[in-house]
């Protein structure tokens, strides 16, 4: 898990920096590893369009722990990218990109989404196969040589997208005539631009269905940008601080999850052997695709066939592989037992931790 956070608009540079390493220090639990800044300058090496954006990062390092500082540039340096999740089909894409030209300097999945942003504009998000939520910084002016269809009315702009579920968070705010953006909402909170005034619409929803409703939050001025959805705000052309107005943001859902569910028009009728057939690969090939990374992973046990399914296949397929269950003192609902049984038949390291009155204690 990491954060990413951003200002775009009216800010002064100096201003803009301090609002953003505010909200960097708030999400310092989400990635503890390492932080990155990075704020646009006019002049500066990466030309007159650097203006009025100013992106960080909190990380978490997951894959290719060295190299895998943000913000990631691309190889002119007019393109960065802060980004929150995994990209599963990294290493499929990074060869795409190769054998378009790309130069890569990293090992890590970050790099992944800045060359795929040159190569394929907003249709990226398209090809990434994984969870989350990215801002691309993107100075270019005009035509880009690498783009597959060039816009020769291209300015400069800030990209934003989320994930087809919704499983990384991305929240913002339009205030003071500037664009904040962020993993959470109380980092939003911590710039000292957004006001905490609690939202009606959104407590009448969280007391009648126990949640908020997205895109509302229980902030009013705050508003999360839906799964599946993306986001384009433009840059002040040559000079710092153009404000951004709510008119000038452009979101647009790139897929729906009711149509990719839509059943087809013409079912065929399998049996449930047959599915379970079809079923068997598509979930080695997702689990193998999570156990990509450069630091030990874990799966939280339960009792249940989902978790067991999951450990069963990582078991295959890495070894050492840790899981973890939470123990509760109340018989009637806790699953340690049948959990530990699980770990030791796919010979996991397994880890219990029990659940008192008094708060955890290692089992």
């Amino acid at each position: 898990m990491c954060g990413i956070c951003g200002v775009v608009g009216s800010a002064r540079s100096d201003v803009a920096e301090s609002i953003v390493r505010r909200m960097m220090a708030a999400m310092w639990h989400r990635g503890p590893d390492d932080e990155g800044l990075f704020v646009t300058t006019p002049g500066a090496r990466l030309g007159p369009w650097g203006a009025g954006a100013a992106v960080g990062m909190r990380r978490l390092s997951i894959i290719d722990l060295p190299g895998g500082h943000q913000p990631v540039f691309n190889e002119e340096q007019d393109v960065a990218v802060v980004f929150n999740g995994e990209i599963y089909n990294f290493q499929e894409l990074r060869l795409a990109l190769e054998a378009r030209g790309h130069v890569f300097r990293t090992r890590s999945d970050t790099e992944v989404i800045v060359h795929a942003y040159e190569t394929w504009g907003e249709d990226c998000v398209h090809h990434l196969r994984g969870m989350f939520a990215f801002a691309v910084v993107d100075l270019r002016q005009g035509p880009a040589a690498r783009t597959a269809s060039p816009d020769p009315n291209a300015t400069p702009r800030v990209f934003l997208a989320r994930d087809r579920l919704g499983i990384k968070p991305l929240y913002y705010a339009v205030v003071n005539g500037a664009l904040l953006f962020a993993s959470e909402v109380r980092a939003l909170l911590e710039s000292g631009w957004v006001s905490p005034r609690l939202s009606a619409e959104a407590l009448e929803s969280y007391l009648l269905f126990g949640s908020v409703a997205e895109p509302t939050t229980l902030v009013e001025d705050i508003r999360s940008l839906p799964p599946g959805w993306q986001m384009v705000v433009p840059l002040a052309s040559g000079e710092f601080g153009r404000a951004v107005h709510p008119s000038d943001i452009r979101r647009k859902a790139y897929w729906n999850i009711g149509e990719a569910a839509r059943p087809s028009p013409t079912p065929v009728k399998r049996a449930r052997g047959a599915i379970a057939e079809q079923l068997r690969p598509l979930l080695e090939d997702v689990v193998r695709s999570h156990l990509i990374a450069d630091v030990p992973l874990g799966i939280f046990l339960s009792s249940g066939i989902d978790s067991t399914a999951l450990a069963a296949l990582a078991s295959r397929q890495r070894r050492n592989v840790h899981t973890f269950t939470v123990v509760f003192p109340e018989q009637d609902f806790s699953e340690g037992d049948l959990a530990r049984q699980t770990a030791e038949r796919f010979g996991t390291q397994h880890q219990a931790e029990k659940r008192c009155r008094r708060g955890w204690k290692r089992r």
